[in-house]
């Protein structure tokens, strides 16, 4: 599963999967994530299940962030309607204890070593 940030909100599911399968991924199943009430609108970000990890890594070489050479403009990633995407693998967020927030449960879940603080940690 892959996580992708920075999506222009028009993006929907089918545009999201058109991007990966134009990209000569096989995708089994793109998910933009809306907000729950009012107009569903786009939070700008999403899933892409690419089904195994060879997909996954000829995706994140795909949309790898691309170096400008001359060293003062930092790595951005592939344009997509206007805005720089991300594309890292998806990490289920961790588990909570009662009353704890979700930031406890990140911060306890990196002491513990489960995760590594620049590792991205998103709930599907």
């Amino acid at each position: 599963m892959l996580f992708v940030a920075n999506l222009a909100f028009s993006i929907d599911d089918a545009r999201l999967k058109q991007i990966f399968t134009d990209a000569g991924i096989n995708v089994i199943s793109a998910r933009v994530v809306t907000r729950r009430w009012g107009a569903r609108r786009s939070k700008g970000f999403g899933f892409v299940d690419v089904g195994n990890e060879a997909e996954q890594k000829k995706a994140l070489a795909h949309f790898a962030p691309v170096e400008s050479g001359d060293g003062a403009t930092p790595a951005s990633g592939k344009e997509i309607e206007g805005r720089q995407i991300a594309v890292k693998v998806a990490v289920d967020a961790p588990k909570k204890e009662p009353g704890e927030t979700d930031a406890d449960a990140a911060a306890n879940s990196a002491e513990k070593g489960d995760t590594t603080p620049e590792t991205t940690v998103v709930a599907h």
